[in-house]
């Protein structure tokens, strides 16, 4: 209720304040009250034990009835007390039976002193004591039992109440009147104090509301600020631009993915680094004026300038610098946003070397031009001499050239803005090969440059002519360009899978470096574009070839090795139809072929034919170069089933296969090749990236490996010894550092070629499969030792026999260890010379027996 009496109307959330309040005051007050009731029962039993401890009947004593009555009936009192402030504290049951047992404690003090009147204030203390509960139902108790106390005991015993034998019933009325009248005012103030812990109650509630509502924007606000941070950091960190933060000591404070992704360093490896560390050395000056400006408070933006990366790379970038400040607005450092501009430098670059190199290519021409019409025209020469048909001759050379680079930059506008036209038709692919080389004829004479054709397969290819003609023109004239006098250029055709065929045009020319291979099909772009490059042009032919073929939906690209020549290259879409010519057609005709291309009809008896069995079409270019420039005739296919349909018919003179095919392994099938009587004595060689030590068991079938990478004139050497009838030492020996010091000193002294097997089993097959000239044995062998070697093979046509070996041999094993020619080395006692001599001399006897043959 408020002042006027009312009841206060709470709030759900003052209301379960209140009781909590409540609660707590009523379990401290129980508690309190137990306590007092407990020293109040041993205090009347101590108080009777002093003073009344026996009672007298003339000379007999006993013990005084109030001792007993303050123990047991004092007992009974104080139990229910002690149970139920255990049971249940705080509820309204203990408080209406503490108010219940505080008062008959009084009545029992009161009954105890015999109705002394000083003993009766202590109701009036225990009704004063009960306010403490704030609940003023407790007085309704306690009046209650202090009144039927009275009553009762004034009427039977009034001598236990007023210490008296007779008392008016109006004592009883009166002492209730008492009671009541404190009980009021008691329970005002009860009342009193509830109001104000319901008003304490509503505030706290109010002041709760508003700090939760207070936490709660707070927490809002918070969570808004973190998350426009978040978003901000998110900005910041996932920006493609570097920004960088540094402190007044120049420091590097923050790093954005951004910084990581163009420097190159890890935040935690730059945190706390002076920013320097990102700047050239001869640039640090000039930027610490610029950021001591900018802690000044200035800001810059769009500095164009140099930074270094991680790797020491030189980069273009562009810079704005802001200060960044505290709350107090004061500067404490400086943000750094960078932008990379190398790419949009080097494009700049490039075009203003287009353009120069555009306005030179464009003067040359027309000064020859006018120079040449000049002389003309002033008869500085006679008209019908040969000075002036030369001087014709140079102004229709150079319109033409000016012709050709109008007519690429008109292109090139064409096919940035998509308006180039294509024509398509169905063509044949040798016909665009030839045409393509008949355009390029007089530029490969002039420069003294053999043109070579290699054509595996007949097929139709949809395509403009012309523009494919284009693009052939450009790839011939660029590898004429750059071939050496007398070199040789390779133009090929070659079918792939997923019925795609391959154009390639390889050289011999110095090669392109590879960080320079990405370079090539941009764009105003030229390798070299200074003033002293000693070839013309403006670098607008590839970038037209690329645009051309990709709008034919091909591909086009390059492969190249330093100082052994390029491979370009483009890939188009075919009708498919095989054919088992092998169109080889130099324009000197140094390979076999009817003249139009393709070689014998059947293959069969392809004396110098090669076989080459090659999946990677960049390293087959190269290869078929060079066995061209060595003469021989090559067929290349990429995977075992072309193979096996060449091998039908064809019977090359010599194999080269790699090991890992598309479509199988390839010394699986050499052993399947092997198994056919036809083609078992084919020689072959085998290139490839993974170690022969994997393939110990195919040794027998094998002539040569070679590990990738591996020098081409190596491997032209091979088969030119092959072909050539090189002389064939097979080296029988098992221990790997003298087999291979051995054979070392035979290819280098004698130019022998040599054939090596690490023990006897091994070393028998081989000698079947390949005929050596001459055997080098040694005796202690693996599997099988080298009588066993020798016995095997004495049914055979004997070849010349060099036993080498460390034991000291008899007679008798002499003669067990021979084989047509033969002689007996003790290693260690005879010099390497006199071993190459022997050796040398078993060659020669074997040579001088064939001829006598």
């Amino acid at each position: 209720m408020d002042k006027s009496g009312t009841a206060l109307s709470l709030t759900p959330g003052a209301r379960a304040i209140f009781e909590r309040r409540k609660d707590e005051l009523c379990k401290s007050t129980d508690r309190l009250f137990t306590t007092l009731i407990l020293l109040e029962w041993l205090a009347m039993i101590i108080v009777s034990i002093i003073v009344s401890p026996l009672a007298w009947e003339g000379r007999n004593s006993y013990i005084h009835p109030h001792i007993l009555v303050a123990i047991f009936l004092g007992g009974l009192i104080v139990l229910p007390v002690v149970y139920f402030y255990i049971t249940t504290p705080g509820k309204p049951i203990t408080r209406h039976v503490i108010a219940f047992s505080q008062t008959l404690i009084s009545a029992l003090l009161i009954h105890l002193t015999g109705g002394r009147i000083e003993t009766h204030f202590h109701i009036f203390g225990s009704l004063a004591f009960l306010a403490f509960y704030r609940d003023w139902r407790v007085f309704i108790t306690a009046v209650t039992v202090v009144t039927l106390d009275h009553m009762i005991r004034g009427i039977f015993i009034p001598e236990s109440v007023y210490g008296v034998f007779t008392a008016s019933p109006w004592r009883t009325v009166e002492h209730a009147g008492w009671v009541l009248f404190e009980s009021f005012f008691l329970v005002k103030v009860c009342r009193q104090n509830e109001r104000e812990m319901m008003t304490l109650a509503s505030q706290q509630d109010e002041l709760e509301t508003t700090n939760d509502r207070i936490q709660e924007l707070a927490e809002k606000r918070a969570k808004e600020l973190a998350r426009s941070q978040s978003l901000l950091a998110a900005i910041v960190n996932n920006s493609f631009d570097a920004i960088v933060g540094i402190n007044r000591e120049y420091k590097i404070t923050s790093w954005n993915r951004g910084a990581e992704s163009l420097y190159g360093y890890n935040p935690e490896d730059i945190n706390e680094k002076l920013v320097t560390i990102l700047i050239p050395e001869d640039l640090q000056a000039d930027f610490y004026k610029r950021i001591d400006r900018v802690f000044e408070g200035e800001s810059m933006s769009d500095i164009e300038t140099l930074r270094l990366k991680a790797d020491g790379t030189v980069i273009d970038v562009a810079l704005t610098v802001s200060p960044i400040k505290n709350s107090e607005d004061e500067i404490i450092g400086c943000s750094l946003i960078e932008r990379d501009i190398t790419n949009r430098k080097e494009l700049e670059k490039r075009i203003s070397e287009f353009y120069s190199t555009v306005s030179h290519e464009l003067r040359t021409p027309l000064t020859s031009i006018r120079g040449a019409l000049s002389i003309i025209d002033d008869e500085i020469v006679e008209l019908d001499s040969e000075e002036a048909r030369e001087m014709v001759q140079l102004a229709r050379s150079s319109s033409e050239r000016l012709v050709r680079l109008i007519n690429d930059i008109l292109d090139l506008r064409k096919i940035e803005a998509g308006k180039l036209e294509l024509h398509l038709e169905k063509t044949d692919a040798c016909k665009l090969l030839k045409n393509g080389i008949e355009t390029m004829r007089g530029m490969a004479q002039k420069a003294e440059v053999t043109i070579s054709t290699n054509v595996s397969l007949n097929a139709e290819v949809e395509v403009d002519p012309d523009r494919m003609i284009q693009v052939l023109s450009n790839l011939i004239s660029n590898a004429i360009k750059y071939s050496p006098p007398n070199g040789m250029i390779l133009v090929s055709v070659d079918s792939l899978e997923n019925d795609r065929v391959r154009f390639s045009v390889t050289d011999e020319g110095e090669g392109i470096a590879p960080e320079n291979l990405d370079k090539l099909f941009g764009k105003f772009q030229q390798i070299d574009s200074s003033d002293t490059r000693p070839k013309e042009g403006t670098g607008l032919g590839l970038a037209i070839c690329k645009a051309i073929v990709e709008q034919h939906n091909g591909t086009i690209g390059v492969h190249s090795r330093p100082g052994i020549g390029s491979t370009f290259w483009f890939e188009l879409a075919y009708e498919k139809e095989w054919s088992d010519q092998t169109g080889n057609k130099d324009d000197n005709d140094t390979g076999p072929g009817d003249g139009n291309g393709n070689g014998n009809g059947n293959n069969t008896g392809d004396t110098d034919m090669i076989l080459l069995i090659e999946d990677d079409l960049n390293l087959a270019q190269l290869l078929k170069l060079c066995l061209k420039k060595r003469g021989f005739v090559s067929r290349h296919v990429t995977n075992i089933a072309e193979a096996t349909r060449y091998l039908k018919t064809g019977r090359p003179a010599v194999i080269i296969s790699d090991v890992m095919l598309p479509d199988g392994n390839g010394i699986d099938y050499l052993e399947t090749i092997k198994s056919k009587p036809e083609l078992a004595k084919i020689p072959v060689i085998i290139i490839s990236g993974r170690d022969k030590e994997e393939f110990e068991f195919a040794h027998p079938f094998i002539y040569s490996w070679f590990h990738k990478p591996f020098e081409l004139d190596d491997l032209t050497d091979a088969v030119t010894a092959l072909l050539n009838g090189k002389r064939k030492v097979l080296v029988i020996e098992d221990d790997d550092e003298t087999r291979a010091v051995i054979t070392t000193q035979l290819s280098k002294k004698i130019n022998a070629v040599c054939l090596e097997a690490a023990d006897g089993k091994n070393a028998i097959d081989i000698a079947v499969s390949n005929n050596p000239d001459v055997i080098v044995l040694d005796i202690g062998l693996p599997q099988k030792d080298g009588y066993e070697v020798v016995k095997a093979l004495s049914g055979k046509p004997p070849p010349a026999l060099l036993v080498y070996s460390g034991l000291d041999l008899s007679r008798e094993e002499r003669e067990k260890l021979k084989l047509g020619i033969t002689r007996h080395l003790t290693k260690g006692r005879i010099s390497p010379k006199e071993f190459v001599a022997t050796v040398e001399e078993l060659l020669e006897g074997v040579k001088r027996i064939g001829n006598t043959e």
